[in-house]
């Protein structure tokens, strides 16, 4: 296992799978004007992947659920790392740190990015996200048999 932690842009990393941080989902996308990760996500891999995690309904905070990339032929686990107010605690980012890992473990992927999950509109600062993922990391399972990189915000660009 390695684990990296970068500056830098999500979508241009080479993994098996990308993380998307997500809501519970109880909203449909269609309404919603995704932001962030989400936000450039859908610039990037158009609507295909909203419309199969819409499929799943409401997901409890701390849940993932696995999409194609659409356009970007990179599978998807979107992560619910905020709460029905908006909101992520360092407890959700545990849980949706060691959710995704287990997910991607058992579809058989090698490497995984995730961005600061709960950090931007969820309300937790990156230092903290950062420290709630790495714990999760630490104590996972599946862990060692992983390629995983955290992808912090890069200042003036793209998360």
């Amino acid at each position: 296992m390695t684990l990296t932690v970068l500056p830098g842009e999500l979508f241009e990393q080479e993994a098996d799978c990308l993380i998307n941080a997500w809501n519970m989902n109880f909203i449909p996308w269609w309404l919603l004007w995704p932001q962030g990760v989400s936000g450039r996500l859908k610039q990037l891999a158009g609507p295909e992947p909203f419309r199969q995690l819409a499929r799943t309904g409401v997901m409890r905070p701390g849940t993932v659920c696995l999409t194609d990339g659409g356009k970007l032929k990179t599978p998807i686990i979107h992560a619910a790392a905020l709460n029905m107010f908006w909101r992520s605690s360092e407890s959700i980012v545990h849980c949706c740190t060691d959710a995704a890992l287990n997910l991607a473990a058992v579809k058989g992927f090698h490497s995984v990015a995730f961005p600061l999950l709960g950090s931007g509109i969820g309300g937790l600062t990156p230092s903290l996200s950062l420290e709630a993922m790495t714990r999760a990391i630490e104590i996972n399972q599946y862990s060692k048999t992983l390629d995983i990189k955290i992808i912090t915000y890069r200042k003036g660009g793209a998360v």
